[in-house]
């Protein structure tokens, strides 16, 4: 008799109903405006349906609008003006929001970058006008690790007041270039996303699973090739999110490898750049290749890798004789000695 909630697309209403003699026929309505009007009909029904205890009931299908202020109305089909009853408060139909992705696929984590165009599905029922879309990096716990707190889903607020629609809504998500200290914030295996009701913070619909929120590094294009074993090169790169450290690899046989052991281990990231001395077993004509890979507390991250194009290491041929500053004589037979790096 007022005070419930439903919800659209939810469980049917039970409007029950008490009646004195023989009243016969009642129209059901119901009102949207705490009883104002009633013009929304619901149906006809016998005075004394599916009456158990002295109570008749009739299952109300939930209004397909949310509103908080809903009362019905039950009132003889031959005299509405004298035989009728109503709900004696409101009671409220919220809407409903489903998340469709991302973190809704268990075993099968979306893979996002932060640089991304990444989308946010969702579908509305019960006529959500406006909702806000948030973000956690710690599965939806918030900073204090506990679920069911006020810090859940505080790590970011992707759009705030975003408007909706009825049925099938997408939001592309894309962090500006110019926002780098966000997407470093944003830099997580344990993202989730919730969408809730702007107007209704109870309505909400949050990813299931976690999914992946991941940075990355864009190694700079070799220049001046070939290069020459032994010479020392300034490898460079750029990032983008939270990336600590790189650890640099060398193939001669191409883009797929093989790389063997790493060239540097544990680089910092934030650093830009590193020297490699060329190893002299690395001559490559048109096949070597430089990759960087993401590297966080020990364990390297090959969702986050970047490789160079081809290009050319050459050898390198070292003459020991004759030496710098030597003299001879003409006519004079001089050795011409030499090694092959």
């Amino acid at each position: 008799n007022g005070g419930e909630v439903y919800y659209v697309g939810g469980a049917n209403i039970d409007v029950q109903w008490r009646y004195k003699g023989n009243i016969g026929n009642c129209d059901i309505y119901y009102s949207t405006n705490s009883g104002g009007i009633y013009p929304n009909f619901v149906a006809t029904v016998p005075h004394n349906q599916n009456e158990v205890g002295g109570i008749s009931h009739h299952s109300m299908p939930v209004p397909a609008t949310a509103g908080t202020a809903l009362r019905v109305k039950i009132q003889s089909a031959n005299d509405d003006v004298n035989v009728y009853a109503a709900s004696q408060a409101n009671f409220a139909v919220k809407g409903q929001i489903v998340l469709n992705s991302p973190g809704k696929a268990p075993g099968s984590p979306e893979l996002w970058y932060v640089d991304g165009n990444n989308q946010i599905s969702f579908t509305i029922t019960g006529g959500i006008s406006t909702v806000d879309i948030m973000f956690d990096k710690n599965s939806g716990k918030g900073a204090d690790d506990s679920p069911g707190t006020a810090d859940d889903y505080g790590t970011l607020t992707i759009a705030a007041a975003q408007a909706s629609v009825n049925g099938a809504n997408n939001y592309g998500w894309n962090i500006p270039s110019g926002q780098e200290a966000t997407r470093q914030l944003v830099t997580t295996n344990k993202a989730r996303v919730r969408v809730r009701d702007a107007l209704d913070t109870t309505v909400y619909s949050d990813s299931t699973n976690d999914f992946y929120m991941k940075p990355k590094v864009t190694i700079d294009a070799v220049t001046g090739s070939p290069w020459t074993v032994e010479e020392q090169k300034t490898i460079s790169w750029t990032t983008t999110g939270s990336i600590s450290q790189l650890n640099l690899y060398y193939s001669s046989a191409g883009q797929g490898g093989p790389w063997g052991t790493a060239q540097i281990t544990g680089i910092t990231a934030s650093g830009g750049s590193t020297l490699w001395t060329i190893p002299t077993n690395a001559i490559s004509w048109g096949n070597a290749v430089l990759k960087l890979v993401r590297y966080e507390s020990g364990v390297e991250d090959t969702d986050v890798i970047s490789q160079t194009t081809n290009f050319t290491i050459k050898g390198k041929i070292n003459v020991t004789a004759p030496l710098t500053n030597q003299t001879y004589n003409v006519q004079q037979t001089g050795q011409i000695t030499w090694n092959v790096v």
